[in-house]
């Protein structure tokens, strides 16, 4: 599914169908140091995780622009 050309639908619209979109995806998560988990279950659907290093993880805070880093909590760490 993260591969250029996959797709679900059978004609492209505007905003879908053309196979780039998850393929997009996992290129930008891989190039920050990520990865990403799928996991599905039939009749409940799909949830992807996206795990980066904490110095990949930024935030953007304020409307000066600037960003700082954005760790997850010891309480995040473990339900996650």
């Amino acid at each position: 599914m993260f591969h250029d050309g996959v797709t679900t639908r059978d004609e492209a619209s505007e905003l879908s169908g053309r196979g780039v979109g998850l393929a997009a995806v996992a290129s930008t998560c891989k190039a920050a140091g990520g990865r990403i988990e799928v996991k599905s279950e039939r009749g409940k659907g799909t949830n992807f995780r996206f795990l980066f290093p904490d110095h990949a993880v930024k935030i953007r805070a304020g409307a000066s622009g600037t960003f700082q880093s954005m760790r997850p909590t010891a309480a995040s760490r473990q339900a996650g």
